[in-house]
């Protein structure tokens, strides 16, 4: 029950422009007790891919630029990710499965972009975070997420405290539609609409509840 440290001394940076899509920079593959401290992921399907099965990882001092997610949590309990900067996801940070007791902490992301498959190539999506339906448990404290193409804060998940946040330039700064959600403290503004092929705009809300 001892933690394995994997800390990067200077500057750090893992590139994975060169490598197959599907591949993280880091991945648990199941694995608990990991810290990943001081390294920069760039160019990867995840900079930090928490895998089911994981507990008690923790990813702090980190950078993440152009990977479809900075980090990825499917299935895992215990994780801590802090004082992290991450820009040009397609989604930034996302839970999934029965992830439980996550905590989020001074971290600013910026400028998720993602198009799905098969829909209006105008209507753009990609969040600065996304918390799915059977996640539970979670602190969100000390965020800076804005200028996403779609939410700021897209909350399915339950029991969720979110404080001391401030997000901007999002066609949807918090999106919540799960139970128990607290937002405290936090500062939204300057939402913005967007722009169907036909001519019709969508959305640009504060929140959507």
């Amino acid at each position: 029950n001892a933690s394995i440290t994997l800390q990067g001394i200077g500057n750090v940076l893992l590139d994975g422009s060169s490598l197959p899509s599907y591949e993280s920079g880091f991945d648990t593959k199941g694995q608990s007790y990991l810290r990943f401290i001081n390294l920069s992921v760039n160019n990867f399907r995840a900079g930090f891919d928490v895998r089911p099965g994981s507990a008690f990882i923790e990813i702090d001092n980190f950078r993440a630029d152009g990977n479809n997610y900075a980090v990825r949590i499917e299935t895992a309990s215990h994780i801590t990710v802090r004082n992290g900067y991450a820009v040009n996801s397609h989604n930034a940070f996302r839970a999934t499965g029965q992830s439980s007791n996550l905590l989020f902490e001074n971290i600013q992301t910026f400028g998720s972009r993602d198009v799905f498959d098969g829909m209006d190539p105008n209507y753009l999506n990609g969040d600065g975070f996304i918390l799915e339906n059977d996640v539970t448990d979670v602190v969100l404290r000390d965020i800076i997420s804005g200028n996403h193409w779609d939410a700021g804060f897209d909350i399915k998940a339950s029991r969720v405290l979110i404080e001391n946040v401030e997000t901007f330039g999002n066609k949807n700064n918090f999106k919540t539609s799960g139970q128990d959600i607290v937002i405290k403290n936090s500062l939204s503004r300057q939402a913005k609409r967007q722009r169907r092929s036909d001519g019709t705009s969508v959305e640009g809300n504060g929140i959507t509840v």
